[in-house]
């Protein structure tokens, strides 16, 4: 072959491989137009500019070539070409391994546009391989032949052999550490001891997968109904195991329509991207299955479109309260996290078979106190010697903290401390307050998880409850029963000496939330004991009723008087649970009260300012006004009320997704429980015509018997229900 033979193969290889660069980068820009992959993630940026580049040095290098055919050093631009598209080769198959099988083999993503993006991937791929070959083959023309040429040619020779040797020896580690990291369990290994593995599920209709779905899916909301309830709604999730502890976890919620994802901006105002990033720390369990940790960092994107934008209030589809469409970021908004709670996941052959959240383990805690605005939750026993509500109702000072630990294989241990704030310090025993208070239990015992997420904690096998008080707060022991069976002595009580202390922690069923939190307790007893005390208490009100009688709150409205027609009073303070009885006379204008000490009050006047000492202790008390008309008693009994009243009607809808109530008041409740939307409106029947409206004022009609009614929801005039009514439903 002549010299310039060799030139034009040269320029021609170069000239092909630059066309065969430029149609793959346009294969991996059309990867993107399926909507399945979003540009911008993975390593798609970085691809971008390493085509780019390749282009630019291609071009740089047939111009070269061509301008000078005898020099050498225009060939090693071609080195340049070929590593950047051996590296855009070898980082788009790492983003799209994980997807080649799942996608093509199983069928399983067919219509969500998976499939086209795999083909347009490896299509690049495949184009820019042959595109390194030409460009390897050119190089090695060199029409020089002079015995410096020859030189030249062998130590070029030399060169592009070494180069090749390592690039292949780079290409297969890092294929493999490419198929090592993505490649399905099962096929490299269990869930138990793969190296690295992805892990992936889509929820919809057309999968069959609905009734298995769970009521979470590390979303801002529980889409479980709408996935139920619309066969468009598709919820996808990916979760990618390191080997090495670390977890990636990507979930992407999107609506099909006629075929194609719906986008934002397109003509079916369906657009709707929600998608969740989240990474943290995983284990192992014994029994295969894998648990990964709260995230260390998660993002959260939200966009819609006209309509699916009207569906935000009703899907809950909101951070922290906040509607509006935007990524937010954990760093910047901490509420995101918690869409990522700590979860047990069963994984096999590539497939997320199923998860929930994980059994409780550790410490959870909760503080009750005004400042926490948590006091009105607060249950009515604390595991101390009394119950302690009251007081932390009443009075901001007063704390009650609680923590239990749950160690994982059925034992508890919990601990109970109760203190006082003053001056923005925790009042101690000796110090100048007097307010130092030492109320503390800890015990420990077993416990059981329930179906529903509840743990219940067994009476306690051993318990120590630690007593101490100082010179105010000693004198509040009576008023709020601060007793070990009837012993006030401060001191440390051990249930191995006295059982009683057992009888502080009864057989309780937590509900533990997020964020380690106890949500609310109660006692497993406590429906048990209270559907037989119903019936005595409705038996009983009649007779109470016989006996007139007038509370008075106190100024402060921390505590009540009630006096009654029989010359008895009760002085009642709700927050240390204590309750005083005695005696009063109204005579003359002048009020007389006589607690149970013996100790006598008057006032008089109109109103009477009264102020009462209790006889449990003097600095326990009230200041009342009361209007002398009060303490006139008529004697006669209250006339009862009618409290009979129609009962609602249930409607559901032709198609049993709706329901429509109407309720006697005239008020009308839409319910779409698959969404969660429940609104309220109005309605009217008159001249066998039923009108109904919904809160935005919209009107529906329907006559004739049955009744056709068509609804419209105030949510979105997408959603609707129709209902037969029989025209006798609303005949009184």
């Amino acid at each position: 072959m002549n010299n310039t033979k060799k030139r034009s193969y040269e320029l021609f290889a170069g000239i092909l491989a630059l066309i065969l660069t430029a149609v793959g980068a346009g294969l991996f820009l059309m990867s993107f137009t399926t909507g399945y992959y979003i540009y911008g993630q993975m390593n798609s940026g970085l691809i971008t500019v390493c085509v780019a580049g390749a282009l630019v040095v291609e071009i740089a290098a047939i111009v070269l070539r061509k301008k000078f055919p005898d020099k050498l050093w225009p060939k090693f631009l071609t080195y340049g070409v070929t590593a950047l598209l051996a590296y855009c080769a070898i980082a788009l198959l790492g983003d799209r391994v994980e997807a080649i099988g799942t996608t093509i083999m199983t069928d399983y993503d067919s219509g969500h546009g998976g499939e086209e993006a795999i083909y347009y991937s490896i299509g690049a791929i495949a184009l820019w391989l042959i595109a390194m070959i030409f460009n390897i083959a050119g190089s090695f023309e060199k029409p020089v032949e002079s015995r410096k040429g020859v030189l030249g040619k062998k130590i070029l020779s030399g060169i592009l052999a070494g180069v090749l040797c390592l690039g292949v020896v780079g290409v297969t580690l890092n294929m493999t550490g490419v198929i090592k990291l993505n490649a399905p369990a099962g096929k490299t290994g269990t869930a138990a001891n793969a190296a690295a593995t992805v892990y992936t599920v889509s929820y919809n209709q057309g999968n069959e997968n609905t009734d298995e779905m769970p009521d979470f899916q590390f979303l801002c909301s529980d889409f479980s109904g709408m996935v139920k309830a619309d066969s468009r709604f598709y919820v996808d999730e990916k979760l990618t195991l390191d080997g090495k502890g670390g977890y990636q976890l990507f979930v992407d919620a999107y609506v099909i329509e006629s075929g194609s994802r719906a986008k934002i901006g397109d003509d079916t105002g369906l657009g709707l991207v929600l998608t969740t990033n989240a990474e943290g720390t995983y284990i192992t369990n014994a029994d295969g299955t894998v648990t990964i940790s709260a995230p260390a960092h998660a993002v959260f994107e939200m966009q819609t479109d006209t309509y699916s934008s009207q569906m935000k209030s009703a899907a809950k589809m909101n951070v922290n309260g906040n509607e509006a469409d935007g990524v937010y970021d954990s760093k910047d908004e901490p509420a995101v996290l918690d869409f990522v709670p700590e979860t047990t996941f069963t994984l096999t052959d590539g497939a997320i078979v199923s998860y929930k959240e994980a059994d409780p383990q550790g410490t959870y805690t909760v503080s009750f106190n005004q400042g926490n605005e948590n006091t009105d939750d607060m249950p009515d026993y604390q595991f101390l010697c009394s119950d302690f509500s009251g007081m932390v109702k009443a009075d901001s000072r007063f704390y009650v903290d609680v923590s239990l630990t749950l160690d994982g294989s059925e034992n508890y241990v919990l601990n109970v401390d109760s203190y006082v704030i003053e001056a923005g310090k925790r009042a101690v025993i000796g110090d100048d307050t007097g307010l130092g208070l030492v109320l503390t239990t800890k015990a420990e015992g077993k416990y059981t998880l329930n179906e529903d997420g509840t743990v219940t904690a067994a009476p306690a096998t051993h318990a120590v409850f630690e007593m101490q008080t100082d010179t105010y707060s000693s004198q509040m022991k009576s008023a709020a029963k601060m007793n070990v069976d009837g012993n006030e002595a401060d001191g440390v009580y051990d249930s191995n000496d006295v059982p009683a202390v057992l009888d502080f922690v009864p057989e309780t069923v937590f509900t533990l939330g997020k964020g380690k939190q106890i949500v609310s307790w109660q006692s497993a007893a406590a429906e048990e004991e209270t559907e037989p005390e119903a019936e005595p208490a409705a038996e009983e009100t009649p007779a109470a009723e016989a006996v007139d009688s007038v509370t008075v709150p106190s100024a402060d409205g921390a505590t009540t008087l009630t006096f009654n027609a029989d010359g008895t009073y009760r002085f009642f303070f709700e927050a240390y649970g204590v309750e005083d009885l005695g005696t009063y006379a109204y005579e003359n204008g002048v009020l007389t009260v006589i607690n149970a000490a013996g100790a006598e009050m008057t006032a008089e006047g109109d109103p009477m300012q009264l102020h009462y000492v209790s006889s449990i202790n003097e600095q326990l008390g009230g200041d009342y006004e009361i209007p002398a008309s009060a303490l006139v008693f008529s004697g006669a009994a209250p006339a009862e009320e009618d409290t009979s009243a129609a009962e609602p009607v249930v409607i559901p809808s032709t198609d049993g997704g709706t329901t429509a109530t109407f309720q006697p008041d005239g008020t009308f409740v839409f319910d779409f429980s698959a969404y969660g939307i429940q609104e309220i409106g109005t309605w009217a029947y008159a001249d066998g015509k039923l009108t109904v409206n919904n809160p935005n004022g919209l009107e529906a009609v329907a006559e004739g018997d049955p009744l056709a009614l068509h609804y419209v929801s105030a949510a979105s005039d997408m959603l609707t229900g129709d209902y037969e009514i029989p025209a006798d439903t609303f005949t009184p």
